[in-house]
């Protein structure tokens, strides 16, 4: 969700705007089904729901403290600033996280099941 809040931050158009919003949805979209999928595949069933919980507890708890700080950080550093701080906040962590060495070592088999290469194999 970068592209729209860059796309506000210029400010651009009314169209280029929704355009930087559906390549962004459409790349949420695209990252959440992903991560279900991953999640279904790799995380054992008997504490799935125990991470799935862990996940959303900590996107929700994070929400509100965000929404909390950023008014008075736009008041204190404008709306332009904000937005592209903003940006970087969401791109940094979705960048670093590829230097995860259990991340990369996820592999889609030939008939699609997602595989972790570092976990034992069972025999």
């Amino acid at each position: 969700m970068r592209l729209p809040l860059l796309a506000l931050a210029r400010p651009l158009g009314t169209w280029q705007i929704a355009i930087a919003a559906a390549f962004g949805c459409a790349g949420m979209i695209f990252l959440n089904t992903a991560w279900a999928a991953a999640m279904q595949q790799l995380i054992p069933e008997q504490v799935r729901s125990r991470v799935d919980s862990y996940d959303w507890l900590i996107s929700l708890v994070v929400m509100p403290a965000g929404f909390a700080a950023v008014g008075p950080l736009a008041a204190w550093a404008g709306t332009a600033s904000t937005l592209v701080g903003a940006a970087l906040v969401l791109a940094v962590p979705c960048a670093l996280v590829v230097l995860v060495p259990g991340i990369r070592a996820v592999r889609r088999t030939a008939d699609g099941v997602i595989v972790d290469r570092m976990a034992p194999q069972e025999s």
